[in-house]
Parts: structure tokens; C-alpha cells; sequence
């Protein structure tokens, strides 16, 4: 069974027109597309009315809007630090959020500084800021950097306060594997995992690129990059005669 749109005088199925049962055949007057380019071209028309009257609505009503936010953040965690952080930093967020997704699937749980694990966060809440809430944050390894893959990383909240925009990476490592490691160590009665130095490593080629593990590829993307002594092995039995420099 067909109809004729009168808006785009072409007949299609009637599968290409929405229900509507206040009508004689059961079905919209016009068709889909038509529809719902009309549609469209009414909501541009209004938009900035639509926006000006959403957002008095949110200050009106402030307690509503925190509890929607709540429970959205409750549910979701990563989406929301992930618009959080695009929110924050509009021009230097250049990352979608499946890539930011996958980023934070393969980056290991553990501070990039100090070296800190996930479930030993908790132990130490009362020596980081109020804001901690037991997670990582996400930092900067250039802070004037955007928000990209080889840019970014875990740490844990008072890492990333004392790095800030003072330090770069590798002068943070050396400031919490030197200070604040210890710390974490006699606090929490846990010896940590020692890290290995961080090097800065040269532009991969392709072909090491793909035999890299996911996890060590994210950290080998670009120059200069700061990656693990790990990494450097790897590549090492790849290419025995890839050359790196110390930072």
C-alpha cells in the first residue's frame, strides 16, 4: 500500500509515514522526511527562545537540576567526567568519547607518578582534597597541551594538584617517586611496585606500531611522547636498532 506526500509530491510506502490515529488512514498527512525536516526548521526557528527559556527553568529550579545531575553522574561515571572535562576545556578537548572510552579501558589503574593503585585510594582519601571522591583524575603530561591520547593520563589527586602547570611529567615523577611514594607506602602499610623512569621515544613506525600491545601503543603515538622502560624493550626486540633519548 502507497500515499502521495504532498510536500515532496513523491508516493511512498506507507511505512515511510509516521501513525496517527486521529486521522481517517491511520497515518500523518505528510511523510517522514518531510516531516521531520519541518519539524527541524520550526525548532531553528525558536531555538534561542527554546535555550533562554531551558535555562531559566534550571535556575529557577537549582535543587531539581543538582538531582538530575547526581543521579546521571551516579549512572553514569565516565560520560560524566568525560562532558565534565569538554565542558572545562572547550578548545583543548580534542578527543570523541568512544576514543576516551577506550583510552581509559587501556590505561593502567595506578597513578603515572607515584605509582598509586586504584583500590589504595580510599587509605589515603584524608591526605588529598575533599573533591577526591577515591578516583583518578585525569592530567595534562604537557599542560598546555590539549586533551588528546598521548597527552593524557592517570594520576592520583594530589599528584595532579602538585604537578599543575609547574612541573612537567618527568619532573613530577621524579617529585613523587622521590617524596610522595613513600608516603603512600608508610599510610597505607603497602609497598608499591617500583616505577621505571620514563623515557621520551622517537616517531614508530607502522609495523612496530601494530605489534605493540594496545596498552603501551597508546603511550608511543607521537614526539615527544613519555612511555615506559617497558615500552623500550618492546620496541627494542622489534627494532634492535631504534634509538631513544633519556628525558
Amino acid at each position: 500500500m502507497e500515499k502521495k506526500c504532498p510536500l515532496c509530491k513523491k508516493t511512498k510506502p506507507v511505512s515511510e509515514f509516521y501513525n496517527n490515529k486521529s486521522r481517517k488512514d491511520g497515518k500523518e498527512w505528510c511523510c517522514k522526511a518531510c516531516l521531520q525536516e519541518k519539524r527541524h526548521k520550526a525548532y531553528l526557528e525558536r531555538r534561542d527562545m527554546e535555550i533562554k527559556k531551558a535555562r531559566q527553568w534550571q535556575m529557577n529550579n537549582p535543587i531539581k537540576v543538582a538531582g538530575y545531575k547526581r543521579k546521571f553522574n551516579q549512572a553514569n561515571p565516565m560520560a560524566s567526567r568525560y562532558y565534565n572535562l569538554k565542558a572545562k576545556n572547550r578548545e583543548k578537548f580534542q578527543i570523541s568519547i568512544e576514543d576516551f572510552y577506550s583510552w581509559y579501558d587501556h590505561e593502567p589503574k595506578e597513578c603515572f607518578y607515584c605509582g598509586i593503585p586504584s583500590d589504595l585510594l580510599k587509605n589515603v582519601k584524608q591526605y588529598t582534597h575533599k573533591k577526591s571522591n577515591n578516583l583518578f583524575t585525569i592530567d595534562r603530561k604537557e599542560p598546555n597541551g590539549n586533551y588528546e591520547i598521548e597527552n593524557m593520563v592517570l594520576a592520583c589527586p594530589l599528584c595532579n594538584l602538585i604537578k599543575s602547570n609547574l612541573f612537567t611529567a618527568s619532573e613530577m615523577w621524579e617529585i613523587a617517586q622521590r617524596y610522595i611514594k613513600p608516603k603512600w607506602q608508610q599510610i597505607a602499610g603497602v609497598a608499591l611496585t617500583p616505577l621505571i623512569p620514563p623515557v621520551k621515544l622517537r616517531r614508530l613506525s607502522k609495523e612496530e606500531m601494530n605489534l605493540l600491545p594496545k596498552v603501551l601503543t597508546v603511550k608511543a603515538i607521537s614526539l615527544p611522547s613519555v612511555v615506559s622502560r617497558a615500552t623500550i624493550d618492546k620496541v627494542k626486540e622489534i627494532n634492535p636498532g631504534r634509538e631513544f633519548e633519556e628525558v
